[in-house]
């Protein structure tokens, strides 16, 4: 008898899976390089996509974008990632210089394009 309930109560909860319990401790927050250097792996994660090869740039941005914040617990590096796209690289720029992490591919990716080499244009240019 002894045995029946011993099996019966190991299993109870058989074949649901144990509830995992992530709490956030103030000891254990990520620290800025971490954060800095897990959001700066971003288009890695994102290149690691099944549908990043078959995408397309705005789709690409899109899958890059889903793949941001992975890893990312630091408050001031997920700012960061969640700053509007005007401000993103400025914003990157500063706080990777502040962790002194380096290199960091997605400042590349974030980086506005160089403007082309200017051509004399107008009237100067005909004479």
């Amino acid at each position: 008898m002894l045995a029946i309930s011993l099996a019966l109560s190991m299993g109870c909860g058989a074949g649901r899976p144990a509830e995992k319990h992530v709490s956030a401790s103030p000891n254990t927050e990520q620290s800025l390089a971490d954060g800095v250097r897990a959001l700066c792996d971003a288009p890695a994660r994102a290149e690691a996509d099944p549908d990043w090869m078959k995408a397309d740039g705005g789709r690409k941005a899109s899958i890059l974008g889903k793949h941001l914040v992975e890893g990312v617990e630091n408050p001031r590096a997920l700012q960061v990632a969640n700053a509007a796209p005007d401000h993103q690289a400025g914003d990157l720029e500063a706080i990777v210089k502040e962790a002194g992490v380096s290199p960091c591919r997605l400042q590349q990716v974030w980086s506005p394009a160089p403007a082309p080499d200017a051509e004399p244009s107008g009237s100067a240019a005909n004479e």
